[in-house]
């Protein structure tokens, strides 16, 4: 591993490139640790939800690449990985008409956010051309996710072998929720495939 990322700040990583090797290390170990429970759930969420909406399975079928990059959003938005982080406020401030101190801690529920009734019509619903879609499953500005552009990618390819390999002939036969306030993913989910 060590020596995969001592090659790879001689290389196209430029983010990795002029840290030192420790510290290299430690970003590629949290971006692993970070991004690999993240993006599985992600999959497996957006894996559900194809199984349970054949009409989507088909939408993304016929879809340009531009649009399936639009319903991936959606995918990502209903998932929401992540469900809470929570943070120090850095100076006095007031939000949302609420005074916070510097020092407290906060908490950001973004599946919250990302079904908030205020900025998206039909917040539990998914619609394929939803657009803009403003959601917060990458985290937002100095917090913003450095997997997500990688992620949207994954997704993608997920949803294009999906609907190759699997169309809309799947079903959900058992989908248990993993019990975290922090990661929402499956603990067990089952998919049937008909041929």
């Amino acid at each position: 591993f060590r020596e995969a990322i001592a090659r790879a700040r001689h290389g196209a990583l430029a983010l990795l490139r002029d840290l030192p090797l420790d510290e290299a290390v430690m970003l590629a170990a949290l971006l692993v640790e970070a991004g690999l429970p993240t993006l599985t759930d992600a999959i497996g969420s957006a894996l559900a939800d194809l199984a349970e909406r054949p009409e989507l399975v088909r939408y993304a079928q016929r879809a340009a690449p531009r649009d399936r990059a639009i319903l991936v959003e959606e995918l990502v938005r209903r998932a929401s990985p992540i469900v809470q982080f929570a943070r120090r406020a850095r100076h006095d401030t007031t939000l949302g008409g609420v005074r916070i101190a510097a020092g407290q801690q906060i908490v950001l529920w973004f599946l919250a956010a990302n079904r908030d009734p205020r900025v998206f019509s039909d917040p539990d619903g998914l619609m394929a051309d939803r657009a803009p879609n403003p959601h917060v499953a990458f985290g937002f500005g100095p917090h913003a996710c450095l997997g997500a552009r990688f992620a949207r990618g994954v997704l993608d390819a997920v949803v294009v072998a999906w609907c190759a390999q699997v169309g809309p002939n799947a079903t959900v036969r058992a989908a248990d929720r993993r019990r975290s306030s922090y990661l929402r993913g499956f603990e067990r989910l089952d998919l049937a495939m008909e041929c």
